[in-house]
């Protein structure tokens, strides 16, 4: 078995024994996605000359790979990701765009009065593997380009994306096991048990995370790269 359950029964400290299965895998998994000094250098300088600042709600709109399959809700355009945005954090004007559509950042000259924060990144709307496989994508910056915005969406106040990408789950993961509560978040109607849980996280823990351990805006990362 997972979660909970299992937790309580495997873990010899007792304090421990009271948590989550997501807070146990999203301690692990932060434990494992640690920047080494190259990656973590790029990460302090994307913020820097990107204007990264809080408060700032992360997006993850995803038209490349998942939308070539025809996978429901990827296609949702710009708009939509703003107007939950809206309901989410009303006021917030700092959007971090994760995107590999240019289209996407092209639309964000709709939304004048927001400050979108994006990487330097040629966004060509190619499925990963083979576009690595013939030389179109640069697997080294790929990886940089991914982390750069996972470390971002990690350090982000709230987030708007579909749980029916790993993406999504990996970032609400990732932030939970580092701040020890759940980003304010839109799923954009998805479940999060829609086509898989996330390892030990149950559909039940998942929804007990966002209904008592919901991150406060006082508690951000302000400092965390400072």
């Amino acid at each position: 078995g997972c979660g909970a359950e299992w937790l309580k029964r495997a873990n010899p400290v007792p304090h421990f024994r009271q948590k989550s299965g997501c807070w146990l895998i999203g301690q692990i998994m932060f434990f494992l996605m640690q920047a080494n000094a190259d990656v973590d250098a790029l990460a302090r300088r994307a913020r820097e000359e990107r204007g990264f600042k809080h408060p700032i709600v992360a997006m993850h709109v995803r038209h490349g790979d998942r939308a070539q399959r025809g996978q429901a809700g990827a296609l949702f355009d710009l708009d939509k990701y703003m107007e939950e945005a809206k309901k989410i954090a009303p006021g917030v004007r700092n959007i971090l765009l994760m995107t590999e559509d240019q289209a996407v950042v092209d639309d964000t000259a709709k939304y004048p009065d927001y400050s979108f924060v994006y990487t330097a990144y040629p966004r060509l709307n190619l499925p990963i593997g083979p576009g690595i496989k013939d030389g179109t994508i640069d697997a080294r910056d790929e990886l940089h380009n991914a982390l750069l915005n996972l470390y971002m969406a990690v350090d982000s106040d709230y987030f708007v994306g579909g749980l029916g990408s790993s993406w999504a789950r990996l970032v609400l993961m990732l932030s939970y096991g580092k701040y020890n509560c759940m980003p304010s978040h839109s799923t954009l109607g998805s479940s999060w048990s829609s086509k898989w849980e996330y390892g030990m996280c149950t559909t039940a823990d998942y929804k007990d995370a966002v209904a008592h351990h919901t991150c406060k805006y006082t508690k951000t990362m302000k400092g965390t790269y400072k």
